[in-house]
């Protein structure tokens, strides 16, 4: 588990499909990526966002 009081972000690379879920407190979010893709941001996830 990642606590933390800064905006997380994450880069993926990959060779399969995944899925990635990210929890704070009551707020989630399902990150996908396809296989062979890096660099792309897809969220941003602020502590205490619903966004």
């Amino acid at each position: 588990m990642i606590d933390t009081m800064e905006p997380l972000a994450v880069r993926v690379e990959t060779t399969r499909d995944l899925t990635l879920t990210l929890k704070s407190g009551a707020n989630e979010r399902t990150l996908e990526f396809s296989a062979g893709e890096s660099n792309r941001t897809v969220a941003r996830c602020d502590r205490g966002s619903d966004a």
